[in-house]
Parts: structure tokens; C-alpha cells; sequence
């Protein structure tokens, strides 16, 4: 599926972790979804749910919802905050499984874990290309840093 001309594809990105709720797969509201990161750093959420889930669709021919898929890039801090959106024992692995609440944390803390600054920082100004601060932005998602340890890192190893 492409979104605002950049290609979110769950069968390609790797899977983080997924909710599903304690309700059947017959009720309407229905859904499943997973946290997802891209090759290239970017996180997003596919869901897919019946026709009274978050993820239905409209079907003007019939005047209703019906069935559907929905994919939702999110920012850095938006991935990091969806292990809090539900309680931790309604996370699943790739298989459906659900997890226990310290595998949850596990994750959590593979993916997100805190980066510790040992040095002062000093507030600077710089003009660059806007093609620039995208890779730097990229970078930063990517490897869960600031934008300002990204350009630390790279002036420090040229």
C-alpha cells in the first residue's frame, strides 16, 4: 500500500508486536493489528477488522461498512507509545500467540531502549537541505536517536 508516495508493506517489514482483542472473531467490532518497522527505519500499523472495527471501510454501493485494511505510519514516539495503548498480556508475536508481560517488555525494550547523553549539549543553528534533514530524520528512526546524536555520530567518525 502506498501512503503520501512512500510503500508500507507488512509482508516486508518486520513485525514488532501485535493486539488482538479478547473478543471472537464473529463479533463485528472485531479487529487485529500489528506494529511494523520498515527497512528504512520508518514504523507503521496495519490493521485489518470487521465491519464495526476501527479498520472497516465504506462501501457506497451498499451504503455501509464492510471488512477492511487500514495502515497508519506513526513517528518514532507514536511507536514507542503503542505499548502502552493496552494492557501488556493482550500483545501477540507474528504467530497470533499472546505474550507474557515480560516477553512485552523484552521487546519493548529491544526496540526502544533508553540512550543515555553523558555530555553537555550546546544549542546551534544550521542551514541544510531539506533532502539532508530527511536522511538525518531517517537515520534517527531508524536506529531510535535524536537527530542531534545522529549528527554527533557522524561528525565524530569522519
Amino acid at each position: 500500500m502506498r501512503l503520501h508516495g512512500l510503500s508500507y508493506d507488512p509482508e516486508k517489514a518486520k513485525f514488532i508486536v501485535g493486539y488482538t482483542p479478547y473478543i471472537s472473531v464473529n463479533d463485528n467490532s472485531f479487529f487485529t493489528e500489528g506494529l511494523y518497522k520498515k527497512r528504512t527505519g520508518e514504523y507503521f500499523l496495519y490493521g485489518e477488522g470487521n465491519a464495526d472495527s476501527p479498520y472497516a471501510s465504506y462501501n457506497k454501493e451498499y451504503n455501509g461498512y464492510q471488512p477492511g485494511t487500514k495502515i497508519k505510519p506513526l513517528k518514532f514516539d507514536e511507536a514507542k507509545a503503542y505499548f502502552d495503548k493496552y494492557d501488556s498480556d493482550e500483545y501477540s508475536d507474528a504467530d497470533g500467540n499472546f505474550l507474557e508481560e515480560d516477553a512485552v517488555k523484552r521487546l519493548y525494550d529491544k526496540e526502544f531502549g533508553k540512550i543515555e547523553v553523558s555530555e553537555a549539549k550546546k544549542i546551534k543553528s544550521f542551514s541544510l537541505k531539506e533532502s539532508t534533514t530527511k536522511k538525518i530524520a531517517r537515520i534517527a528512526q531508524s536506529q531510535g536517536k535524536t537527530q542531534s546524536e545522529v549528527i554527533d555520530m557522524l561528525v565524530e567518525n569522519a
